[in-house]
């Protein structure tokens, strides 16, 4: 960018800049032109800024060109730049590269009619891109005068190319030859080419010695050859010429005459770009006074676009290198250090007005259209007009107000205000009277509703409903009071008046009402969702009564609600259903039945017929994403939308819905994570190696004015169109061979249409999933087993004969170990016969083992005579067990255990006995009743018992026991019984009331430890019904399931829980059939002991 300053003064100036001296002379108009010009300035026109920081490699867009695909081409000082509307790629010069582009500045593009693209670079002669091969090739102009200095211009025209160059002149190539040869134009060989088109099978030529030069008959003709021409562009019928001092010629049908056009506006400024549009105009790029539009028809009516520091959808620089219309008539800038601008027409359909137009402030609030003026209410601007025939805004300076929340006109003409601040104004615009009512009762109001006769209905912050009498200024205010009838909140921010007078009223934060207004009753909606008869948010913005008299709703954080009043239902749209945001202002209904939704991003439209919802946001022609409570509106056919930059005006069914035949192309494709090469968009189908079916696709649809969405299908593996929304890429994993067709589409608004593009994928089976394959290896396997088979007989009868001759000899032998064989069989039946006496008479002394610890148990008819609600589940693993449980009555006193012995089978059994009789002793011998000190004794029985063996011995006991005490009715109270408990490892569990109460024991064993306490007592005052478990570690231990884990202690409480409502006898069942059922086919792997007793 800063070239151009150093350059001025350099022998070898810039090429961009012809001569120093015309140059001076245009930056000089261009500064005079700031303050001289007078052009149209209609709405705003938005232009999007594409830079370095967009990707761009440089910011000096010299030349731009579309390709046939649709991609975009930028020549810049440092390479060349593609655009497929998300990224820009690079391509520069690599020296250790032959292929690659031979310089990276570049002043000319061009397509020619094979899809390659010429490239004329400075200082490094033309190349061409093959956009297939991915390469560059350059052009030998050894037979030429081409300097390779500065390569201007390009036409294709008869299988010929013509190049223009600056100090070399113009120059044709020859397609077979492939050489480049001068054209000499009247003896001028080292002229400068500024420009070449073609116009009725002629060519023209624009040069450096003035005019233009036309090609006839071999003949060389010059015209206007007192003007410097800088453009030719060819339009339908039409070929139109810029000059260096702002002049304008076309001509049609006559030989060399042409036409002048005189723009004022231009001032003398050199024109360097014109390009058409669609609608009429011409766009016309000059070097230093920005960006004008030409109505063609009529060329007074011009407009002209300047960068403005302060506006970034200006134009981004004033002097303008390049302009380019692509095919979708979006207009591409390139400028001097300021990058490539983008201007798409469509999006204008979206008028945008602002402070930059006359409006007195951004914030707009409210809407009026009476007639040809449209009454604009702002927040801090008061209320400006914009006269729809004149384009013009003015403000009604008498209005105090400065914040106009809305506006309402009633049926004498009489126009209501309500403001923030003033409360309730009253403007007549037939004599500009103007009146503060209702002064000392409310300061805010937000929204005024027709009522009956004469009456208003006011919505306020704070101050409830208000109904006031336009005739007599009397009004009725309606607040919150602490009844069901009165209106449930005092901030009101919009009213829906019914067909039958009725009122539905949003409240900022209780959600919906219902007002009659004749009963003057209130009738409030649930606000919380959970049912389809509520709204899902309590702070409403607006309500918008339709055609069908249903009910749509703005909320602030819920979306859009509606309600069908038929079904008294509603329903939810949000951003689940695709609402860019939760946050709803405003709800309007235009002509075509469709749902106009201004939110906190953007305007979205619902359709009520088809239930399709279409966003649009800045980058469609929004005055801005956010937008305004009650500033949209809704009038002869237009949609009004205020927001925080001004407002936007627009006709609904004008809006671009549906998408135009712009092409979708896979811009990348990576196989197994790298870029497929050739590029894939100019191919329509592939073959891949089995082995490469990772695939990944990234497209684009070569609209560049807005966001786009996506769809494919890749048929062989989809069913249906897989819809990407605005992600413009997908990958495929793991495919299988096959042959299959990926569709692909894009679109930026309204329906999908059925023209998507197609690629066929072929991937091939490996060779050993091949037809050919499965035969031979068939006819393989068939052979092999034929030959297979007569090896094997040949082999069978060989062996045969060996077999007799050995079969003779083995029978000898065997016969003589027979006799062997018999003694020794004899002596290993009497060891067996010794085996299976001494197990049974193992076998007899466990089973006596056994009996000896039954004897030891308390007998069922004792548990039950002490504890009648109660039961015992009793499983040992073994004949005998380690487990045990154990009962003593000591007066009144029940004296109960659960007791779990070191292992199981006759170890355990052994330590049981012990420990069993150790807790004898301690309630026998030394009286104890205390649960503590019975374990503290018994504990030290215990260990004496064992250190009487020479060995160290290590085993013991973990036990839960209990003191019950039933109290006597003479007590009185609830309690009915006390539980004292203590245990060694094992808890105790009492549940009441379908809780449970856990009480954990002391963490030693009865028996050797290293750190041996005291046993504590615990004491509970228990309750009718409550029930006391007490267990081994048994049943929580044991593995089952369907993963083979362990039932564990959560579930184990969860059963018990579960079994609550069943007697005690019903509950061991449960607990028996539940632990058969979870063991399932597994091995026990512990004892088992449960008991439980019901108070």
């Amino acid at each position: 960018m800063l070239e151009f300053k150093l350059n001025l003064t350099n022998e070898n100036i810039y090429p961009i800049f012809i001569e120093l001296k015309l140059k001076m002379r245009n930056l000089i108009l261009y500064c005079l032109l700031l303050f001289d010009l007078v052009v149209a300035q209609g709405q705003n026109q938005r232009f999007k800024t594409f830079s370095i920081k967009d990707g761009l490699s440089q910011s000096t867009i010299n030349c731009i060109i579309q390709d046939r695909k649709g991609l975009i081409w930028l020549g810049t000082q440092d390479g060349l730049n593609k655009y497929d509307g998300y990224e820009f790629s690079h391509y520069k010069k690599q020296a250790a590269d032959s292929n690659s582009i031979p310089d990276n500045n570049i002043q000319s593009l061009y397509e020619d009619s094979k899809g390659n693209i010429w490239i004329g670079t400075y200082g490094s002669g033309v190349a061409i891109y093959n956009p297939i091969t991915n390469q560059f090739k350059r052009i030998n102009s050894s037979n030429s005068k081409l300097t390779n200095d500065i390569i201007m211009c390009f036409k294709e025209f008869n299988n010929i190319m013509y190049i223009g160059t600056k100090r070399g002149g113009l120059n044709s190539y020859n397609y077979e030859k492939d050489i480049i040869s001068p054209i000499e134009i009247e003896n001028y060989s080292l002229i400068d080419i500024r420009d070449i088109d073609v116009f009725n099978n002629t060519i023209y030529t624009a040069t450096s010695m003035g005019g233009v030069h036309i090609l006839e008959k071999n003949i060389w003709v010059k015209i206007l050859d007192t003007v410097q021409i800088q453009v030719i562009k060819p339009i339908g019928n039409q070929i139109w010429l810029g000059g260096s001092n702002g002049e304008l010629f076309y001509k049609e049908n006559s030989r060399y005459k042409f036409n002048t056009i005189k723009l004022e506006a231009l001032n003398s400024a050199g024109i360097w770009g014109i390009s058409p549009d669609n609608s009429g105009n011409l766009w016309i790029g000059t070097f230093g006074a920005g960006l004008y539009k030409v109505n063609r028809k009529n060329p007074e009516i011009v407009d002209r676009f300047t960068n403005n520091k302060t506006d970034i959808n200006s134009i981004s620089h004033d002097v303008i290198l390049s302009l380019f219309n692509d095919k979708d008539d979006g207009i591409w800038i390139g400028t001097l250090g300021g990058g490539v601008n983008y201007f798409e027409p469509n999006n204008q359909n979206f008028k945008h007005y602002n402070d930059n137009n006359g409006l007195t402030n951004n914030v707009v609030m409210s809407f009026l259209l009476d007639k040809n003026k449209l009454y604009i209410g702002t927040y801090g601007g008061g209320l400006s007009v914009l006269d729809l025939k004149t384009n013009t805004f003015s403000v009604i300076k008498e209005i105090d107000a400065k914040i106009i929340r809305t506006i309402y006109k009633d049926d004498e003409g009489i126009i209501w205000l309500g403001t923030y601040g003033n409360g309730l104004v009253r403007y007549n615009p037939k004599d500009n009277s103007i009146k503060q009512v209702l002064k000392n009762i409310v300061t805010d109001v937000w929204c005024i509703t027709k009522g009956n006769h004469n009456n208003l209905w006011l919505g306020t912050w704070e101050k409830g409903l208000i109904k006031f009498n336009k005739q007599d200024n009397t009004f009725k205010q309606f607040v919150r009071k602490e009844n069901s009838n009165s209106i449930s909140e005092n901030t009101v921010l919009s009213v829906a008046r019914t067909k039958d007078g009725n009122l539905w009223i949003g409240t900022y934060g209780s959600g919906l009402n219902y007002f009659n207004p004749t009963t003057e009753k209130f009738k409030a909606i649930g606000f919380d969702g959970k049912s389809k008869h509520e709204t899902n948010n309590k702070k409403i913005r607006s309500i918008y009564i339709d055609k069908n008299d249903d009910l749509w709703i703005g909320t602030d954080g819920g979306g859009l609600n509606y309600y069908n009043h038929k079904k008294a239902e509603f329903k939810y749209i949000t951003t689940e259903n695709k609402l860019p945001n939760n946050v709803v202002y405003g709800v309007i209904e235009d002509d075509e039945n469709n749902i106009w939704i201004s939110t906190n991003y953007g305007l979205s439209k619902y359709g009520i017929k088809n239930k399709s919802i279409s966003n649009f946001d800045y980058d469609d022609g929004l005055q801005n994403n956010e937008f305004n409570q009650g500033a949209l509106y809704f009038k002869e056919g237009k949609v009004y939308a205020g927001g925080i930059n001004g407002f936007n005006i627009f006709n609904p069914k004008k809006i671009e819905l549906i998408s135009k035949n712009t092409p979708t192309i896979i811009t990348s494709m990576k196989v197994m994570g790298k870029e497929y090469n050739p590029p894939i968009r100019y191919l329509d189908r592939i073959k891949l190696h089995y082995s490469t079916n990772f695939l990944s696709f990234q497209f684009s649809f070569l609209d560049y004015s807005g966001k786009k969405v996506y769809r494919c299908k890749l048929e062989g593996l989809d069913k249906d169109w897989v819809y990407l929304d605005d992600r413009n890429y997908i990958n495929y994993t793991n495919l299988p061979s096959g042959n299959y067709i990926l569709k692909y589409q894009g679109k930026r608004l309204g329906e999908w249409n059925n023209e998507y593009a197609t690629l066929s994928i072929v991937i091939p089976p490996p060779f050993w999933e091949t037809i050919w394959f499965y035969t031979a290896s068939v006819l393989t396997v068939l052979i092999a087993l034929y030959l297979f088979y007569v090896f094997k007989q040949k082999s069978l009868r060989r062996k045969n004969v060996e077999l007799e001759m050995q079969v003779k000899k083995r029978t000898q032998e065997i016969q003589h170990k027979n006799i062997k064989l018999e003694e020794q069989k004899r002596e290993v039946e009497i060891q067996k016969e010794l085996v299976e006496i001494k197990h049974e008479e193992i076998q007899a002394s466990i089973t006596y083992a056994k009996r000896i610890q039954r004897a030891i148990l308390p007998s069922p008819k004792t548990v039950k005579k002490y504890l009648p609600e109660s039961f015992i589940f009793y499983k040992p693993k073994d004949i005998v067990a380690g487990d045990f449980y154990w009962m003593e009555k000591k007066d009144e006193k029940i004296i109960f255990a659960a007791c779990d012995c070191t292992g199981h089978g006759v170890p355990g059994a052994m330590i049981s006995v012990v420990c069993n009789n150790a807790l004898n002793r301690s309630v026998r011998e030394y009286g104890l009743t205390d649960p503590g000190e019975i374990l503290n004794k018994t504990r030290e029985i215990v260990v004496q018992e064992f250190e009487k063996s020479e060995e160290d011995v290590k085993d013991g006991m973990d036990i839960s026991l209990c003191n019950l005490t039933l109290n006597t009715p003479l007590d009185g109270g609830e309690n009915v019984a006390t539980l004292k408990y203590a245990g060694a490892n094992n808890p105790l569990w009492i549940i009441r009331n379908g809780e449970i109460i856990i009480t954990r024991a002391n963490k030693q064993p009865i028996g050797r430890f290293r750190s041996s306490n005291p046993f504590t007592t615990h004491q509970f005052e228990l309750q009718k019904n409550d029930a006391i478990y007490i267990f081994s570690d048994g049943y929580a231990d044991q593995f089952g399931g369907e993963k083979g884990k362990k039932f564990k202690a959560k579930a184990f409480i969860e059963l018990l829980l579960s079994i609550q409502n069943k007697t005690m006898e019903e509950q061991k069942n449960s607990l028996e059939m539940n632990f058969e059922s979870w063991r399932g086919e597994l091995e026990q792997v512990d004892d088992i002991l449960v008991v439980g007793v019901k108070i």
